[in-house]
């Protein structure tokens, strides 16, 4: 029963892979990772079926450890799933100062359905909340002409957000390099555009008195 569970489970991970490839138009990199797990189902069903028949020969603790560590990782992986599930249905935060939009691999200059669904949640905020800061964070990947950010940016300025709300973080890579890359640009636009304190006026009295900071700058992904 347990070999029909996990053949079973690895053919669903298999399809699922198969409807991110063909949704997204694209294979992304995180979608291999049904691949894998299709592949370690298939393997669990087959180091049952060969425990079940050297039993006397293969020590108790391997199959033991082996359970434990899928169950372990399950667990994780499942914690993982909800969180970003969980963030993903969260309502939107009103009037941060930026907001990173990350991208997603272009064919022909052109954006897949899932980079096209972001983008016009990105546009929908925009126009919500003119006053924030649009980070495009996204290299150019083997085989495509433009950058991520680049193409990107055209889809914005075309749906009608402002050139002005845009910044583009075309050099990463990966899910790392867009957060790290995207704060160096931030603060280097916050560099740029940094408000000058308002004048004091200074009192004639020995009370001591200190000037307070700007409002904090926010940022989220």
């Amino acid at each position: 029963m347990l070999d029909i569970i996990l053949i079973g489970l690895a053919a669903l991970c298999a399809g699922y892979f198969v409807v991110i490839v063909v949704y997204a138009g694209i294979g992304t990199s995180f979608a291999f990772i049904w691949l894998f797990f299709a592949a370690l189902c298939l393997f669990l069903a087959y180091g049952k079926w060969y425990y079940g028949k050297n039993m006397a020969r293969i020590p108790r603790w391997i199959p033991v450890s082996v359970v434990t560590t899928c169950i372990g990782g399950l667990a994780v992986f499942a914690a993982v799933c909800i969180l970003v599930f969980l963030g993903a249905a969260s309502s939107n935060r009103p009037g941060l100062d930026y907001v990173i939009v990350l991208g997603a691999r272009v064919k022909e200059n052109a954006v897949s359905n899932s980079l096209k669904k972001r983008l016009d949640k990105a546009v929908e905020y925009a126009q919500e909340n003119p006053d924030t800061i649009l980070v495009l964070s996204g290299g150019r990947g083997a085989g495509q002409q433009e950058s991520e950010a680049r193409v990107m940016f055209d889809y914005l300025v075309y749906n009608g957000v402002s050139p002005d709300q845009l910044l583009m973080e075309d050099r990463s890579i990966s899910t790392v390099e867009n957060i790290a890359f995207s704060r160096v640009v931030i603060e280097q636009h916050r560099s740029r555009h940094k408000k000058e304190p308002a004048p004091v006026t200074r009192r004639t009295t020995s009370v001591p008195y200190a000037v307070a900071p700007d409002k904090p700058w926010k940022w989220e992904c």
